[in-house]
């Protein structure tokens, strides 16, 4: 288990300030447990067959290493920032994903909305769809508010690659 760089916690205190204590606890793990190891393919593939003909599972391979790769020094920084980057692009990916499938059961529910201006008559023949997480009634999702967000992720990622940069040019104390 490696020890964590002091150089993290600009980074962390910044996810904790906005509100993401909880993701800047998900960089604290990652880096404390280290790079984990990957399966062979050949291992996977057929435990998915062994899944699908129902069949019960093998023991673990006795030649995988169990002990994950320490992550030290600048390689901490660089992994903190893609992962944040990394993270942030899957739950946006996920996010839009539910929203389309969201849309595919409305369309296909045979209603039709009709806009709620009632000069317009036209009926439109996607419903919209907004998401909104309990405890967050203020701030609705859509699927703007989540190709913004993307954009977003975009400047944030450069944002990271400039503070890895930065923290990687200090020393550790």
């Amino acid at each position: 288990m490696a020890v964590l760089d002091p150089r993290l916690l600009p980074l962390l205190e910044t996810l904790a300030g906005a509100g993401a204590d909880w993701f800047a606890f998900e960089v604290v793990d990652g880096v404390r447990r280290g790079r984990e190891p990957l399966e062979p393919e050949e291992l996977l593939r057929t435990a998915r067959e062994k899944v699908r003909s129902r069949q019960p599972p093998d023991r673990q391979s006795a030649d995988i290493p169990v002990l994950a790769e320490p992550i030290l020094g600048d390689d901490q920084i660089v992994w903190a920032a893609n992962y944040v980057a990394a993270r942030l692009d899957g739950v946006l990916a996920d996010l839009d994903e539910g929203c389309a499938m969201i849309e595919a059961v409305a369309e296909n529910s045979g209603y039709k909305f009709r806009q709620d201006d009632p000069a317009v008559s036209e009926i439109i023949p996607t419903i919209p769809v907004k998401i909104t997480l309990i405890g967050q009634e203020g701030h609705p999702v859509d699927r703007s508010s989540i190709a913004a967000a993307q954009e977003g992720v975009v400047s944030l990622r450069d944002a990271l690659a400039r503070w890895s940069i930065e923290a990687r040019g200090k020393t550790m104390l």
